[in-house]
């Protein structure tokens, strides 16, 4: 895990702070030809350590991020290795299979962004002849608006120093008519819909557990210990059933669970999601054949809470809604908490099998409309979510992995028949296969459960009196 820091002009000392929070093993900092500073931070998950930045001639590569295609080797000198080499940055970046944001200085160009998907975060600013791009902002409550922009996942920026102009390189669809210069390495989401017999479910679901299970796989190899945020639900029951069967027998899986003192609601503690982490905990521990699963009590009371709010809604800005700050505390407290610096998250799973109820409310005008819902939910992963849910579990110094949003898992997940996603209008007709396969692998109670969003299930939204009336999108104050 990196931070990433490049700027010309001056920066402030939070900023650096914070970017070098991301990164406690080392760093360092470079000056490009073109007057442009270069720091990472890099905090090693495994070894060997790979200092950043990477230099080779006058060309400089800050990189944060994993690799899944390039065997034994290590990635931070895999992915610089390939941009160096390489006369088209983009045809090297098509090339490239993880998760994953950077900046790369060449000359009086920079090029920088995050992969298609937008797993990691990456902002930037530009202020007259000066610039900064940044794994975080330096943004502080109560001061004016600071010209802070995410990077957009599927876009490739390319920055001239000298104009201080960017030109952007769009990521598209094999299909798509505007003739993008980067093919995602999946499909728009199918509206496909087939007969639901048994034997064709069954082949289904057997497939897709394959994939998840490699893809848990791979982004867990070589740690003896893994955290998974934890909120008793099917995505992320599914994800520990699956690291209890396929990981080795040494590895220590943790699951994370959140709950906050709330004044507005009594029972401080036993929310929804301690009551169903419970549950859930208690069917997967009878289930493992290792005995090696932990059950971590997150209790937050509301005065530590507010004691961290600010530092929160910093971290997570440019995102600044009511309902994104809710969601950011809880993974701030949650990451915390987590004893691996790999924490395992199943965000994905709702946007790709249909989790929500307005994709429910979208079955009364057919599958189409299913599918076409389902295509906005994915798309708009990297700005609702996962740009702020880095920015917030990495001040801990934690990495945040998806599995469900494997290039793999995605590509199979999209071409899936929607049918399969959402099979009715009932609660347990949504993630129609998932709740398959993890009956598959022995879950059963979980698979009729009804599952909170975050930030209901924690309470961890509207927490103060008086607060109940506020909207989720409304900015807070």
């Amino acid at each position: 895990m990196c931070g990433i820091l490049c700027w010309k002009g001056t920066i402030d000392d939070e900023l650096l702070n914070r970017v070098k929070s991301r990164g406690s093993t080392c760093f360092d900092t470079r000056v490009s030809s073109s007057q442009v500073h270069c720091l990472s931070s890099v905090l090693s998950l495994r070894p060997p350590l790979t200092p950043q930045p990477v230099v080779k001639n006058d060309k400089i590569v800050m990189y944060n991020g994993e690799l899944y295609n390039i065997g034994e080797g290590c990635d931070t000198v895999a992915f610089s290795e390939a941009l160096f080499n390489t006369p088209s940055v983009i045809s090297a970046l098509q090339n490239i299979k993880g998760e994953y944001a950077f900046a790369f200085v060449d000359g009086n160009t920079i090029w920088f962004g995050r992969d298609c998907i937008g797993r990691r975060s990456l902002v930037y600013r530009i202020d007259g002849e000066n610039f900064v791009i940044s794994s975080v902002t330096d943004h502080v409550m109560d001061t004016e608006e600071q010209g802070w922009i995410q990077c957009v996942g599927g876009v490739v920026y390319e920055l001239d120093v000298v104009t201080v102009s960017i030109s952007e390189h769009l990521w598209g669809y094999k299909d798509d008519e505007t003739n993008p210069n980067l093919i995602y390495p999946y499909r728009e989401v199918s509206n496909d819909v087939i007969e639901l017999e048994n034997h064709v479910i069954s082949e289904y679901a057997t497939q897709f557990k394959q994939l998840l299970a490699d893809a848990l796989s791979v982004r867990t190899v070589g740690y003896e210990q893994i955290s998974i945020l934890f909120s008793g639900g099917i995505d992320c029951a599914l994800l520990a059933r699956l690291a209890d069967i396929n990981l080795p027998p040494s590895v220590s899986i943790q699951l994370v669970n959140v709950a906050f003192q709330n004044p507005r609601v009594g029972e401080e503690y036993e929310t929804p999601d301690r009551v169903l982490g419970r549950n859930t905990f208690e069917e997967l521990k009878a289930l493992s054949q290792y005995g090696r699963m932990i059950f971590s009590e997150v209790n937050v009371p509301y005065e530590e809470t507010l004691s961290h709010r600010e530092t929160v809604q910093s971290l997570m800005y440019p995102s600044t809604s009511v309902m994104d700050l809710s969601i950011a505390v809880a993974f701030y407290f949650a990451s915390k908490a987590c004893s691996s610096n790999v924490v395992i998250s199943g965000l994905g799973a709702d946007e790709l099998f249909g989790g929500y109820s307005r994709i429910v409310q979208s079955l009364t005008r057919g599958y189409d409309a299913v599918a076409e819902s389902l295509q906005v939910e994915f798309s708009r992963l990297h700005v609702r979510n996962l740009g702020r849910d880095d920015r917030v579990i990495c001040h801990h110094g934690k990495e945040a992995r998806y599995p469900f949003l494997d290039e793999d898992v995605v590509a199979w997940a999209t071409a899936c028949p929607v049918n399969l996603k959402l099979s009715g209008s009932r609660d347990e007709d949504t993630k129609f296969l998932l709740r398959e396969v993890a009956r598959s692998v022995g879950l059963d109670s979980v698979t009729f459960q009804k599952k909170r969003a975050i930030q209901f299930g924690a309470r961890s939204a509207k927490m103060e009196i008086g607060s109940g009336k506020v909207k989720g999108h409304e900015v807070f104050k």
